[in-house]
Parts: C-alpha cells; sequence; structure tokens
C-alpha cells in the first residue's frame, strides 16, 4: 500500500511538472505578443523617419518591419511550446503525439487571427492587433474548454479586454490618441496575463 501511495504521488508530482511545462510557455508567449504589436505599431508610424536611414520608401519600411517582427514572434512562439513538449516527452520517457493537432489547431487560430490583421481597412488599422488578440484568446479559451484540457481563465479576461478595447476605434475613427490607448490596453492585458500565467505556472512546482 505504501509502494502504490509513493506510485501515485510520483504520477501526480510528473503531471504538475507537464502542467508547469505548458503554463510557462503559455505565459512568455503571452508577454511577447504583448511586446511585439506595440513594437509593430511604432515602427509603423515612424516608417518615413526610419526608412531614410535605410534607403527604403515608407511603405517596403513597413511592410519588413512587421515582417521581420511578427516572424520573429512567431518563431519564438513556436520554440517556447516545441521545448515544453521535448521536455515533457523527456520525463514521461514517452513521445506521445496525441497533443499534436490539438497544438497545430491552436498555432492555426493565433496564425490566421493577425494573419488577417493585414487585411483590416486603413481607418481601423491600429485596432488589428488588439482585435485579432482577443479574437484569438477567446476562441482559443473555447477550443480548450470544449476538448478537455485545462481551462485558462487568463484566456476569456484578456479575450473581452481587448475586443471592449476596439469599440473606441469604431466610434471615433482612425485617432492616433485612440489607436495608442487600445495597443496599451493590448500590451499590459497580455503582459499582464502572461506574468500571471507564469506565476500561477510555478504554483504547480510549490504544490508538488
Amino acid at each position: 500500500m505504501e509502494d502504490l501511495d509513493r506510485f501515485s504521488k510520483a504520477i501526480t508530482m510528473v503531471e504538475r511538472y507537464e502542467q508547469y511545462l505548458y503554463q510557462r510557455a503559455m505565459g512568455l508567449a503571452f508577454i511577447v505578443n504583448g511586446l511585439v504589436g506595440p513594437a509593430v505599431f511604432f515602427l509603423i508610424l515612424k516608417a518615413e523617419s526610419f526608412s531614410v536611414y535605410l534607403g527604403m520608401t515608407s511603405t517596403m519600411f513597413s511592410v519588413f518591419s512587421t515582417t521581420l517582427l511578427a516572424g520573429i514572434g512567431v518563431l519564438i512562439n513556436i520554440y517556447l511550446f516545441a521545448s515544453a513538449r521535448v521536455l515533457s516527452s523527456k520525463i514521461l520517457e514517452r513521445k506521445d503525439n496525441r497533443d499534436l493537432p490539438f497544438m497545430f489547431l491552436m498555432f492555426c487560430i493565433w496564425f490566421v487571427a493577425f494573419f488577417l490583421v493585414g487585411y483590416i481597412p486603413d481607418p481601423y488599422s491600429g485596432a488589428g492587433w488588439s482585435l485579432a488578440g482577443g479574437t484569438a484568446s477567446l476562441i482559443s479559451y473555447f477550443v480548450m474548454s470544449y476538448s478537455g484540457h485545462q481551462k485558462r481563465p487568463e484566456l476569456i479576461i484578456i479575450g473581452v479586454i481587448n475586443i471592449l478595447a476596439t469599440l473606441p476605434v469604431f466610434l471615433y475613427g482612425d485617432l492616433l490618441e485612440v489607436e495608442v490607448l487600445v495597443l496599451t490596453i493590448y500590451a499590459i492585458s497580455f503582459v499582464c496575463g502572461g506574468a500571471y500565467s507564469t506565476i500561477k505556472a510555478n504554483q504547480y512546482l510549490e504544490a508538488s
């Protein structure tokens, strides 16, 4: 009976460490997304100034900087979740491919949401990142909830905050002050959500 209890505790510790890895990856991914969006907006805003130093047109610089920063953000996110999965597989001493379709689905949700930002009409382009981040967060929350994965309340909070934050843009139009406010809310919500998720991840280790 004592051996059975030890075995049960060992399994629980392994499961908690696996939860820690994925929760931490998600928290860091939130922080990355919260920083990339405002950085892209800032570079687009200053495109005319920066493009002169690089011998580009402002349009070319905007496309180049957006593609570069977005690409870096995507690569960092892929690395975070891939490394979490590799470490998890090593601990479990087995390769489990059951979650690969789910992880690919989540990647597609976020990639498509931010890819469509490029098709948002000009008067509302400033709210594009916030709208994409909010929509992807809400869809991710419901997909995780109905697929039997652990619920992440920070997703629904981030989603609602960011979608509501875009309303002033639709009410007042393409005002620079409004766009800056929306992206500030975007950055704060994602960074705070990432910090919460990282703290929550550490609690799994403390509990074990």
